[in-house]
């Protein structure tokens, strides 16, 4: 019987993703590249369009906006941004495709000292009962946005050297 629970576990559980990232850069440019759909797609190397604007002219990915995202052998997915708050808070929920149910993604900016630190939060449920499916989405899921992290990281890293080495 244990056997079968375990494989039975996950298969419609809430999954959640933590991750937390430090930025040698200030609050204002790291949530602006991070809450700009096109740069994100960058970074996470995935095909990301916003396909409507939101309300407010000066904020276009900002509360309402919509963006598809594409990533080769998998059906698009849209996203919905339900919560903004300019250099503090960017929440967004998938609107329309993707294996997963009940999924919202939180990012969330504070200052320390000069730097900044993104906690990012995505929780779902998979939509089919296939033992095992909510790790393996995890997985999917957790891979090119850490590895996107870390690639901005590094970007900030290498500004801040090259404009400490042309100081000197």
């Amino acid at each position: 019987m244990w056997k079968l629970h375990s494989l039975l576990k996950g298969m419609h559980d809430m999954q959640i993703i933590e991750m937390s990232k430090r930025f040698n850069a200030p609050v204002r440019q790291v949530f602006e590249d991070l809450c700009d759909h096109e740069k994100f797609g960058h970074l996470t190397s995935a095909s990301i369009v916003r396909i409507k604007d939101a309300g407010d002219a000066g904020n276009p990915n900002g509360l309402g906006s919509v963006r598809r995202i594409k990533v080769p052998g998998v059906p698009a997915i849209e996203e919905t941004v339900i919560r903004f708050e300019p250099n503090r808070r960017m929440d967004y929920t998938i609107t329309r495709g993707g294996p997963i149910t009940n999924h919202r993604g939180s990012l969330r900016f504070r200052s320390e000292g000069d730097a900044t630190v993104v906690d990012y939060t995505i929780s779902f449920e998979p939509k089919l009962p296939i033992p095992l499916l909510g790790t393996l989405l995890e997985g999917i899921i957790r891979f090119p946005i850490n590895r996107g992290l870390d690639k901005l990281a590094r970007s900030y890293n290498k500004q801040r050297t090259s404009a400490a080495t042309q100081e000197n």
